[in-house]
């Protein structure tokens, strides 16, 4: 083939293939799509309680996102909604609203707890019901397929530069207009991932998108090993269940019994007789 100004002829038929190939941002679309993903619809602030009335506030936010972007769980869909500090209660599997397939929306402080009264979604006008929102993760699941490819070259090239922590990490994916939403128990066990792909609207649990973009593959390949913590025997934790089923003043007495046993046997004298004057033992 001719060499003739092979570079500048041939180089960009092979990078518009290739960017279609691999779902790859178009070359100087980058900045526009970076600005859209940063534009409204979002809601400019996180809902603050007793800023705004609660039902008001929530309505902003699942204007917002319910619409917008693509998510196929309750889960992934409170990946986005906590952001706002906003999230989706089915309530606990025991409990009558889990039961009557109902469903609350809850206004959530900075720490991530529940704050306020919650709202049924029966009572919000656009009516976003447990019922609406399966009819939606059904839609949504599909569509977000097409996305996938894209969204696992923007995080191998996050991973490309020394990551040394999740938080540097974190960084790099904000650049690609990505969030990432890490879940860990109270041990700071990380035990999940879900990526937040502001550009195209979809939300990704880290396994769906495969092993190596789990949260046990990035944390592998950004060299950073995680020890869980020794489970608790049996008599442990029903220990720890009786100490927790005591009252205040019961749990007092029984420390104070405790510690007087205690300080009865170190001062005890000793009943050896060592020709020590006793006063001294």
């Amino acid at each position: 083939i001719s060499l003739h100004n092979l570079g500048k002829e041939a180089s960009e038929n092979a990078r518009k293939s290739l960017e279609v190939q691999f779902g790859l941002i178009k070359a100087g679309e980058k900045k526009k799509r970076l600005e859209q993903a940063t534009e409204q619809p979002f809601p400019t602030q996180k809902v603050v309680y007793g800023k705004l009335p609660t039902k008001r506030a929530i309505t902003n936010v699942l204007d917002a996102v319910l619409p917008h972007y693509r998510y196929a769980s309750l889960p992934e869909l409170n990946a986005i909604l906590r952001r706002y500090n906003v999230m989706a209660d089915r309530g606990a599997e025991n409990s009558v609203i889990y039961r009557t397939h109902g469903l609350v929306y809850r206004v959530l402080d900075e720490g991530g707890n529940k704050v306020g009264v919650p709202v049924k979604a029966s009572a919000i006008y656009t009516k976003p019901t447990l019922s609406f929102l399966e009819q939606r993760f059904k839609e949504n699941a599909p569509k977000k397929e097409a996305y996938k490819k894209q969204l696992q070259s923007a995080i191998d090239w996050g991973l490309t530069k020394p990551v040394r922590s999740l938080a540097v990490f974190e960084k790099e994916l904000q650049k690609e207009a990505i969030s990432l939403v890490i879940r860990q128990n109270e041990e700071g066990f990380v035990y999940g991932l879900t990526y937040i792909d502001h550009r195209s609207k979809c939300v990704f649990n880290g396994s769906d998108l495969g092993k190596a973009y789990s949260a046990k593959g990035v944390l592998g390949r950004c060299g950073i090993l995680q020890t869980p913590a020794p489970k608790k025997s049996k008599e442990t934790k029903q220990v720890q269940t009786q100490t927790k089923g005591r009252s205040a003043k019961t749990e007092t007495a029984w420390n104070k019994e405790a510690a007087l046993q205690i300080l009865d046997r170190l001062l005890k004298p000793d009943q050896h007789d060592t020709g020590i004057p006793y006063e001294l033992r």
